[in-house]
């Protein structure tokens, strides 16, 4: 910058203000920017620490399975104990039983079947149905479907389908 003319005292105060301000300013941009790369390092170096302790760490052995094979006759309601138990860990022993249950026992305790406590009703049914509970409505057909056409209790210019969209009421 060129000084063509010479400023006042109050213009060389500002001038020193607005530098001091700028150097400032710039000091912010640059610590903001170190810290933004000092934290994806950081992110960085322990995303890597933790990929590698994962990769060092042995897979823990599986405790080994016992199959206890069923007997083709058994008592009802017979728990055989196991024959064999995993040894390690002690405290985590894996036991397979087989329990015999009683034969038609679904069949037995299943309840009864009913008699349905609704019936089907024929479109004309329907319709009679619907007027008589104060419902006045009627069938329409678009596109080869069947719709039940009605106007919403409180009146309405606007007749709606079965399916919520809007129909025209005729």
């Amino acid at each position: 910058m060129s000084d063509s003319f010479p400023l006042s005292p109050t213009g060389e105060n500002r001038r020193a203000e607005i530098l001091q301000h700028a150097q400032a300013e710039a000091r912010h941009r640059r610590r903001r920017r170190q810290s933004a790369r000092a934290a994806i390092a950081g992110v960085g170096v322990i995303l890597l620490t933790l990929l590698l302790t994962h990769r060092r760490v042995p897979p823990k052995p599986a405790a080994p399975m016992v199959i206890v094979p069923a007997p083709a006759t058994r008592p009802v309601a017979v728990v055989t104990p196991p024959s064999v138990v995993a040894t390690r860990p002690a405290h985590h022993p894996i036991v397979i039983q087989f329990i015999q249950t009683e034969p038609n026992l679904a069949q037995r305790m299943a309840a009864p079947p009913q008699e349905p406590t609704w019936r089907r009703l024929s479109d004309d049914e329907l319709i009679q149905a619907l007027a008589d509970a104060g419902h006045p409505a009627g069938l329409g057909w678009v596109g080869g479907r069947e719709f039940i056409l009605y106007r919403p209790a409180g009146g309405g210019g606007e007749g709606h389908s079965h399916n919520g969209k809007s129909a025209p009421l005729r």
